[in-house]
């Protein structure tokens, strides 16, 4: 994962609102179990770049991190 991320950083130095590339590296992360590093990225980038591509990692994220009880509630 770490050579990935020094792949995506060059790429998102280049391509900042490329959103379905920063879906491919929030999957990746996700496989990864980086959890936290995931919830930054969404933070960071849905208020940059609100694309669907990026809500559906959301939706991703939210569903393989919270229990149905936590989802129902929001």
């Amino acid at each position: 994962i770490e050579k990935a991320r020094a792949v995506y950083d060059a790429f998102f130095e280049q391509f900042p609102t490329a959103a379905k590339y920063w879906r491919n590296y929030i999957a990746k992360e996700m496989q990864a179990k980086n959890f936290e590093r995931v919830e930054l990225v969404l933070h960071k980038q849905l208020l940059l770049i609100p694309h669907s591509h990026l809500w559906q990692a959301y939706l991703d994220y939210v569903r393989a991190t919270k229990g149905k009880e936590e989802i129902l509630k929001a």
